[in-house]
């Protein structure tokens, strides 16, 4: 019951992964068709998760009132009605209105799944399960990778809108005809949610900031890498289908880095060393012309601590904090990750070198790491409990 759970919420999250990276994944049309430049385009890829800033904590308070599977169902909906709009509009002004709305339904299944999520696996597997529910995110961005730039060059870009519709359909039919009602031995989840307590939620605030700095960074070379390999003289299908090595490689070791987290209980080890790997990879990715080891190490690298963010988070937090405590979580995590996209083409507008994105990305992979070794310090302190992260 709870893996099929977890792989509905995770097919959500794919659906949603593809619609976010389906602007970065066609870049260089999105900037012919609508005569925009580096800065305008990370704003456009940014944007689809600014009204997650607002609606994290919020989404939280909505569970609690109307029901999680209500929740969690407006939040699709309102993911298919941002599609219609993008696939049904020719300004770049309304393209950004559409993602606004697709956004604010993204942030309704991220809170709300990941709640769910936990719920179902607060007492064994607890990293694992959170690494198959992160790295939906990445098979989400690998396919918007793969095959968004050839069905751009067949149909057109409304054509690949109408997919994106399609695929936010499916994720909304399947979630509909699931019980994803929180396990029912987790009594606590079921009383009223509250408030976490005050020494958890700098705990929760850090760990979504790291884990912004984290996701920001990878969205800043699969937003900008399409681009800069097509301005190296690839063609786009061959440029995207370059950059997605990365999140083929990062799905490859995401689990492994919770089954390494869960036996070993040494998540200080696995940062540090893919952090600095990550860091590495990605600040060579410009300075080389042979783009595929960067990518490749880059990949293998992102895999391994990108559940422990969400599993240090949630793990902290009694049943009944927990969906406040995510929504607090989010709403920091999206504060960094919309603003970096945006940041990092305005860096690239104002110098005017492609490859500063890749060493503004490079800092943020910094920032994570060191958050991440402040965050572990205080849960080893003040977690309410001892749960390998």
């Amino acid at each position: 019951m709870r893996w099929r759970i977890l792989f509905v919420l995770a097919i959500a999250r794919a659906s949603m992964a593809l619609q976010f990276a389906a602007i970065g994944a066609l870049g260089p049309l999105y900037e012919d068709a609508f005569q925009i430049d580096t800065a305008d385009l990370g704003l456009l890829v940014g944007i689809y998760f600014l009204p997650s800033v607002f609606g994290a904590l919020p989404a939280a308070m909505w569970s609690n009132k109307f029901g999680e599977r209500r929740v969690l169902l407006c939040g699709l909906g309102l993911m298919v009605i941002g599609a219609l709009v993008v696939a049904t509009s020719d300004t770049w002004l309304a393209q950004a209105v559409g993602r606004i709305v697709s956004g604010k339904g993204a942030v309704l299944l991220n809170v709300i799944s990941a709640k769910l999520v936990a719920d179902w696996f607060s007492d064994r597997e607890h990293a694992t399960a959170m690494a198959v529910f992160v790295h939906s995110w990445f098979a989400g961005i690998a396919a918007a990778l793969v095959i968004m730039p050839p069905i751009a060059e067949s149909i057109g870009l409304a054509g690949a809108g109408w997919v994106v519709v399609a695929i936010a359909v499916f994720a909304l039919v399947g979630v509909t005809c699931c019980d994803l009602k929180s396990d029912h031995r987790l009594l606590a989840s079921l009383e009223e949610q509250v408030f976490p307590r005050r020494p958890m939620i700098l705990l929760i605030l850090l760990a979504g900031v790291a884990w912004g700095m984290y996701n920001g960074a990878l969205a800043i070379i699969l937003s900008f890498g399409p681009a800069d390999l097509v301005g190296r003289g690839r063609s786009l299908i061959e440029a995207s289908a370059i950059t997605s090595i990365l999140i083929w490689c990062a799905m490859g070791t995401g689990v492994l880095g919770g089954l390494i987290a869960d036996l070993s209980r040494r998540p200080v080890a696995v940062l540090f060393v893919s952090t600095t790997t990550m860091l590495l990879a990605m600040v060579s990715f410009p300075l080389t012309n042979h783009v595929l080891l960067p990518l490749f190490f880059l990949g293998l690298a992102a895999g391994l601590p990108s559940s422990l963010f969400l599993a240090l988070a949630a793990s902290a937090l009694q049943p009944r904090e927990r969906s406040f405590g995510l929504g607090l979580f989010f709403t920091a995590h999206f504060l960094v990750f919309s603003s970096a996209p945006a940041l990092a083409g305005k860096v690239v507008s104002l110098s005017t070198n492609p490859e500063i994105s890749f060493l503004f990305g490079a800092g943020l992979l910094f920032g994570a790491m060191l958050l991440a070794f402040v965050c572990l310090r205080i849960h080893g302190k003040t977690a309410a409990r001892v749960v390998p992260v």
